[in-house]
């Protein structure tokens, strides 16, 4: 239910007796002052702080703004409502279907830390934060169950899940299981080969990369993993494709999840029911909020930041030559290195000789993903190197890249880009940890009007620019798509007839019944 710091004058919202409406802001009543909800023919509706019970928030409306409903004639809402409770009734089901089966399935239970495993976990040079320490301990709880674990590990970019990762999938290999770790892109996986390989150099693992290329390494290495010589198994889509036999999986890794398409999902599904799977995610999608708002899916939030990270700052403004030729020369002059991005594959080499022009002797390289990887993969050892000053780059970079020099992001037609990439690109920057302060600078054409999706977009990234922020935008990026997936389905009316929020309150109300 909505409450009353919420309240935004001129948007929708739903109340369960009446129907949908508009927030007017607060007006004089009968000598006292109350919210003013407006109804169809102008009937305004007036309530008291503590009387808002019952009101949710409509969500997005776009360019269809909905019908308001009569505080007179409750006909029209009556039926709406009544056929989105039968819609989450049957969705009820659905769901609880789904997850009662895995539920019930029998599971592997791992066993407790062994002193290999405390040994593992002592080598890093850090102590885990608050939040990471609760989240393992819940992962940990989950594998020791003989239930599959299905569990979200939600953390801001920088917040250390790749590590809790490392020690779930160390778990699993103590347990003679062999463990698969999903990416998204080719660029992520190999920079996850890279880090498991060096944090697990001191202990007899086997870390194998699947990549979609036919030859012989990659025959040799599915034989491998079939035989049970293969303990961790990193790779994109590949890695769950017919062709690969596994020995015995004990656990399923999916870093990035809200990036993967559905096929790739219904592979994954055919191939967990009894294994424990552990998704991360920086943005998790509307679906998956929805699920875990449903209480049916299992969330981890790592909400403590690691110690000595600052927060980024987060500016949105017209191309400026001088403005960005600031922005490089600061970066420049500290000793730092800087990311600019632009999706448009085509326009990055001609961006690289105005680049080259507006700052004379600036060392750029250039990194899109119709790059062969060898070529990535030498143009990002220049940059670790600090043999390059600016890196320009498409979206590929948005995962899997960590350059702790680098602490000054500018994104050419960040208008162009949703809210989860710009988040994801915001977290290439600020990982060194050494209380740096980092600098986003989302940049569109100037003298262009932007819409107003793509306003509001650029202006809740300089909001929510705080550590800890991916969760918030998830949610706004939810608020601003409007009414997507629930359980994996695009919905038809029943929906938008009651607004997201009363329609997730009908879904609970209907699970609870069910259970």
């Amino acid at each position: 239910m909505v409450k009353k710091e919420d309240l935004v004058i001129g948007s929708f919202y739903v109340n369960s007796r009446y129907g949908i409406c508009i927030y007017m802001g607060i007006k004089d009543f009968v000598g006292q002052l109350k919210h003013c909800f407006m109804f169809k023919d102008n009937r305004g509706y007036y309530v008291s702080d503590g009387e808002l019970n019952g009101f949710y928030k409509y969500g997005n409306v776009g360019n269809n703004p909905p019908k308001l409903d009569s505080l007179i004639s409750k006909i029209s809402w009556r039926r709406k409502k009544q056929k989105s409770m039968a819609e989450a009734r049957k969705q009820a089901k659905e769901l609880l279907e789904i997850y009662k089966n895995r539920a019930n399935t029998k599971g592997f239970a791992f066993s407790k830390d062994t002193p290999l495993q405390r040994q593992f976990e002592h080598e890093v040079p850090f102590t885990l934060s608050p939040g990471q320490f609760r989240c393992i301990m819940e992962i940990k709880r989950d594998m020791e169950s003989d239930k599959p674990m299905d569990r979200l590990l939600c953390g801001d970019v920088g917040f250390g899940k790749t590590e809790l990762a490392m020690r779930a999938v160390f778990k699993a290999v103590q347990n003679r299981k062999q463990s698969i770790v999903l990416a998204p892109a080719k660029i992520l996986a190999h920079q996850h080969y890279v880090d498991f390989v060096e944090r697990f150099k001191n202990y007899n693992i086997k870390i194998g990369l699947l990549t979609s290329k036919r030859n012989k390494e990659r025959a040799q290495l599915l034989k491998d993993i079939a035989n049970g010589n293969i303990d961790i198994i990193i790779g994109t889509q590949n890695v769950v494709s017919k062709c690969v036999k596994y020995h015995d999986i004990g656990l399923m890794v999916i870093d990035e999840e809200q990036k993967l398409g559905v096929a790739t999902k219904d592979k994954i599904k055919a191939i967990s029911a009894n294994v424990d799977v552990l998704s991360m995610s920086g943005t998790p999608i509307p679906r998956t909020l929805n699920l875990t708002k449903l209480h049916i899916r299992d969330i981890s939030v790592i909400d403590t930041p690691p110690a000595n990270k600052k927060a980024p700052m987060t500016e949105s403004y017209p191309w400026d030559n001088d403005k960005i030729k600031y922005v490089i020369e600061r970066e420049l002059n500290r000793g730092g290195q800087i990311f600019l991005v632009d999706n448009n594959i085509n326009e990055l080499y001609a961006l690289r000789d105005y680049i080259e022009k507006l700052v004379p002797g600036i060392k750029i390289g250039i990194v899109h993903g119709k790059m062969r990887q060898n070529e990535i993969d030498d143009t990002m050892e220049y940059m670790l190197d600090k043999k390059i000053d600016l890196l320009l780059a498409s979206t590929v970079i948005e995962v899997g890249i960590t350059v702790k020099n680098a602490n000054t992001m500018i994104i050419f037609n960040s208008q162009m880009l949703g809210m989860s990439q710009l988040h994801q690109l915001r977290g290439r920057i600020g990982r060194s940890n050494n209380n740096i302060q980092s600098y986003c600078i989302l940049t569109y054409p100037k003298n262009k009007k932007l819409e107003p999706t793509a306003k509001e977009r650029l202006k809740i990234m300089c909001e929510n620019s705080y550590l800890g922020s991916g969760f918030k935008i998830s949610e706004r990026n939810a608020d601003l798509k409007g009414f997507g997936e629930i359980i994996g389905l695009k919905q038809s009316g029943h929906i938008t007839n009651v607004g997201m929020d009363y329609y997730i309150n009908m879904l609970t109300q209907r699970i609870k019944e069910e259970v």
